[in-house]
């Protein structure tokens, strides 16, 4: 069941889906193997979703290795020549 039609055009303030610039989603290329992907509106209790976009490299199985709260996450393959690009959210 669909919900009702939103029209975010006809609204005096737009709608922004960021704070400060920053966004709860992108995309992030790999450099050897990992990717430190800034952004302050990260918790430590998110999860977070990747998907790929293409590969490059040495495809290998991605994780999210390191969150720090406020600050980042750390996009990290099981190949150290992996060079693929990921759209993330949390």
């Amino acid at each position: 069941r669909r919900g009702p039609k939103v029209d975010f055009s006809t609204a005096s303030t737009p709608y922004d889906f960021s704070t400060a610039g920053q966004r709860n989603f992108g995309s992030a290329t790999l450099t050897a193997g990992a990717v430190t992907v800034a952004n302050t509106m990260i918790n430590a209790t998110d999860r977070i979703k990747l998907t790929k976009r293409t590969v490059g490299g040495t495809e290998g199985f991605p994780r999210i290795s390191a969150l720090t709260a406020a600050t980042s996450f750390v996009i990290t393959s099981s190949s150290g020549t992996d060079t693929s690009t990921f759209e993330w959210e949390f």
